[in-house]
């Protein structure tokens, strides 16, 4: 991956459901008050569908978001893989966890092995999240205390920056290789398949 010394903006592609607009909003405030008190013009780029009246009133007054359309093909890939940073959010309301709560996005597994900086907010009880803790992959903030502290190491601390992103390709290579996962599963259903053999085997 090349990296890059200076970043400009955040990008977020995907849906807001699930409230995970709030998370999103949340980032762009916290990214409100860096700029505000460093004179600087960092951006939260949203790339979406045109998001509802609900969605608008909680991004009213917060300076770094930027909305843009929908995309798709060659033009998705390209603004994806121009990225200076990638962020994925989850929700903290408890409705929202317990529908995402088991699942890992795919979209993480993309992410990390495109050697893109990944920033992460969300609660530590999503597995996804989880498992960008548990594999110290990801610059991760887990609650709003921490948030604006994570997003200045993002910033200003290319060292940082830089380490993270080979991390999460170390772990992508790792975890989210088809082929490798297409072994591990074939060799537990085999190891089930023998189980269930040997049991039968034993009860006649």
């Amino acid at each position: 991956p090349v990296f890059k010394e200076k970043i400009r903006s955040i990008r977020y592609f995907g849906r807001l459901n699930l409230n995970r607009y709030k998370s999103i909003a949340e980032v762009c405030r916290a990214l409100d008050k860096i700029n505000s008190e460093n004179g600087t013009d960092y951006t939260v780029e949203i790339f979406c569908k045109e998001p509802d009246e609900n969605i608008k009133s909680e991004f009213r007054n917060i300076q770094s978001a930027k909305f843009s359309g929908f995309l798709l093909g060659k033009e998705f890939e390209e603004k994806l893989f121009g990225a200076d940073v990638l962020l994925h959010v989850e929700a903290f309301d408890s409705a929202s966890i317990d529908r995402v709560k088991h699942s890992v996005s795919t979209k993480i597994a993309d992410s990390l092995a495109s050697g893109i900086p990944v920033f992460a907010y969300g609660p530590s009880c999503v597995a996804s999240i989880a498992h960008l803790i548990r594999n110290n992959c990801g610059i991760v903030a887990t609650d709003s205390a921490e948030l604006k502290e994570k997003l200045y190491k993002l910033f200003f601390d290319g060292d940082y920056r830089k380490t993270s992103s080979i991390r999460n390709i170390e772990v992508a290579k790792k975890y989210h290789n088809p082929q490798i996962v297409s072994k591990k599963l074939h060799s537990l259903l085999s190891d089930k398949k023998t189980e269930a053999l040997n049991e039968n085997s034993t009860s006649k």
